[in-house]
């Protein structure tokens, strides 16, 4: 089963997952990308990171602070499930039958570091990439 609990995805995305029957419309609730100079999936506000330009006579909105994410705009949708994400006291445990790679356990360690530090940071990753 496929396990949408605290996902959001952009339009393309959820039409994408609706079609191959993975997630349902009574799931999710839609919201417009870009509503009254906020970006609802960064919650940006600040003016000098959103975009226009102009498309069939329409102005378009986006949000240049979460682009790397894809574009979120005033035109288009935002999918977010309405199943809260679960989270359990051991949801930090995870038991893989497999090895990591040398750059997958570099950015496990530095996860678990700044988890400990109580710090913030970032992995730039690729999903479902084949090595």
């Amino acid at each position: 089963m496929f396990d949408i609990s605290g996902r959001e995805w952009i339009e393309e995305e959820y039409l994408r997952l609706h079609e191959q029957g993975l997630v349902q419309e009574k799931d999710v609730v839609k919201v417009i990308g870009v509503h009254n100079q906020m970006c609802e999936r960064c919650l940006n506000q600040s003016d000098e990171w959103f975009g226009t330009f102009t498309y069939k006579e329409q102005l378009i909105t986006y949000c240049r602070q979460c682009l790397d994410f894809k574009m979120v705009d005033n035109c288009h949708y935002l999918y977010r499930s309405l199943m809260p994400a679960k989270i359990t006291d051991n949801a930090h445990v995870l038991n893989i039958d497999f090895k990591l790679s040398s750059l997958q356990q570099r950015a496990s360690d530095f996860a678990k570091e700044i988890l400990e530090a109580n710090d913030l940071g970032l992995i730039w990753a690729v999903c479902d990439a084949s090595v």
